[in-house]
C-alpha cells in the first residue's frame, strides 16, 4: 500500500454486491492498479474504524472508488436503523471531512455498478465526474475511461504549446470575389434535346409516401429555372431497394409528361439493372459511347 494505491469504498448491500466490487478490485490489480479492500484483510489489528480511516488519508490512497448505490447513501446520511451501516457511515464521514478541508475533490471518484442509479450517489459528490461500469474489461466504456483516469493516461491530450505567429509581415490579401459564369449555349447531339427513355421503365405507376422528397426535387429544379448562379445537385443516399431510382424515375416521367417546361436540354440515365445478375458484368460502356 503506498501513495498510488485505489480504495474502494462501499457497502455491503448483498453478497452478489459484494461480490461485483471484489470483481472490480480484482480486475484492477490483474491490470496493473494498487486496488485496495476490506475483504483482502481478515482482522484489522488496530480495528476497522482506525483501518477504514488510515486507507482514506491522501499519503494512502491517490484515488477513492465511491461505489454508489440507494443502501450507500442512505447509510452515509445515517437514514437507517441505529445498528446498520457504521462502517460506511464512518468511512462516509471520514470522506466529507476531506472535501470540506481540501474545498475541492481531486480523489473521490463516484462509481455506479451495473444498472444502479444516480440517487445513489452521496450530495457532496454529485457534481463531479462519474463513472457507469457494467463490465469489467475493455470493452466497457465507462471501464475504459475510469482505468484511463485512474492511470493517466486520457484519452485527449492537450498538444504542446507553439511559438506566438510573428504578426509583422503584410496580411494576406482578401480572396477575390468570384464572377458569375458567362451564359453558354447548351451544346447536345440529343434529338429531340430530351431523353429519359433509360430511366423511364423505373417509374412506377404510383409513388406513395415521397411527397416530400419530391417537393425537394421541384424546388431545386425551380430555383435553377429562376436563375441560380450556381448549378445544384441533389444527392439521395439510402440501402439499395428503399426507391432512389423509383423516385428520379417518377419526377423526370412527370416532366417528361409536361414536354420538360423551362428546360432547353435534358438527359436522364440509370444504371439500376448493371451487374445485377451474374451474367451481366457492371459497365459504363454504354453510357460513355458516343451517341450518333
Amino acid at each position: 500500500m503506498g501513495a498510488d494505491t485505489v480504495f474502494l469504498s462501499y457497502s455491503h448491500d448483498s453478497p452478489a454486491h459484494s461480490d461485483r466490487v471484489l470483481e472490480l478490485s480484482d480486475k484492477l490489480r490483474a491490470m496493473g492498479v494498487d486496488a485496495e479492500l476490506d475483504r483482502y484483510h481478515v482482522r484489522p489489528e488496530r480495528g476497522w474504524p482506525h483501518w477504514c480511516e488510515e486507507r482514506l488519508r491522501t499519503e494512502n490512497a491517490k484515488f477513492v472508488l465511491v461505489i454508489c448505490t440507494p443502501t450507500y447513501h442512505k447509510r452515509v446520511e445515517d437514514k437507517v436503523s441505529a445498528d446498520e451501516g457504521r462502517g460506511v457511515f464512518w468511512e462516509g464521514s471520514v470522506i466529507y471531512q476531506y472535501l470540506y478541508d481540501d474545498k475541492g475533490n481531486t480523489r473521490f471518484i463516484p462509481v455506479l455498478l451495473d444498472d444502479a442509479t444516480e440517487d445513489g450517489i452521496p450530495v457532496p459528490l454529485k457534481g463531479h465526474t462519474r463513472y457507469r461500469v457494467r463490465a469489467f474489461d475493455l470493452s466497457d466504456p465507462g471501464f475504459v475511461a475510469l482505468y484511463r483516469e485512474l492511470t493517466g493516461r486520457p484519452a485527449v491530450v492537450k498538444p504542446p504549446l507553439g511559438a506566438l505567429v510573428d504578426l509583422s509581415t503584410p496580411a494576406t490579401p482578401a480572396a477575390i470575389a468570384s464572377k458569375p459564369l458567362p451564359a453558354l449555349p447548351v451544346l447536345t447531339n440529343f434529338s429531340p434535346p430530351t431523353d429519359s427513355s433509360r430511366i423511364d421503365s423505373y417509374a412506377p405507376a404510383e409513388l406513395i409516401g415521397r411527397e416530400a422528397e419530391m417537393k425537394l426535387i421541384d424546388e431545386a429544379w425551380a430555383k435553377a429555372i429562376a436563375g441560380e448562379t450556381h448549378p445544384r445537385v441533389l444527392t439521395f443516399v439510402a440501402l439499395g431497394g428503399e426507391g432512389k431510382t423509383a423516385l428520379v424515375a417518377k419526377w423526370a416521367l412527370n416532366m417528361a409528361e409536361r414536354d420538360w417546361p423551362d428546360c432547353e436540354a435534358a438527359f436522364a440515365w440509370s444504371f439500376y439493372s448493371q451487374g445485377t445478375r451474374e451474367q451481366l458484368a457492371a459497365s459504363s460502356d454504354l453510357f460513355l459511347a458516343p451517341r450518333r
